[in-house]
C-alpha cells in the first residue's frame, strides 16, 4: 500500500505533482505538508494509528457495524459488594 491509497493528497500538493504550481506561496504550503508528511512517516505513533485505523475497518466490515472498534465488542461495568 502507498501513502496515497490510504490518504488523499491535498490540492496543492497533487497540482504540484502534475507541475501547475505558479506563486512561490503555494510552493511554500507544499513544502509544509511535505514537512508534516515526513514527520508522521517516521512517527511510529502515527503508524500505530494507522494499523490501527485499518484492522478497526476491517473488523467493523466483517461484523457489519460501525464505530469505535472496541465499542460495541467488550462491556465493562463497575460492580458494587456487597
Amino acid at each position: 500500500m502507498t501513502w496515497c491509497s490510504l490518504y488523499s493528497l491535498p490540492v496543492l500538493c497533487d497540482r504540484y505533482l502534475k507541475g501547475e504550481i505558479e506563486t512561490e506561496a503555494e510552493l511554500r504550503r507544499v513544502k509544509e505538508y511535505v514537512a508534516e508528511y515526513r514527520a508522521r512517516l517516521a512517527s511510529v505513533s502515527w503508524y500505530m494509528k494507522a494499523i490501527n485505523e485499518y484492522i478497526a475497518r476491517m473488523a467493523n466490515e466483517e461484523d457489519k457495524c460501525t464505530g469505535h472498534f472496541w465499542e460495541s465488542r467488550f462491556k465493562s461495568q463497575a460492580r458494587t459488594t456487597s
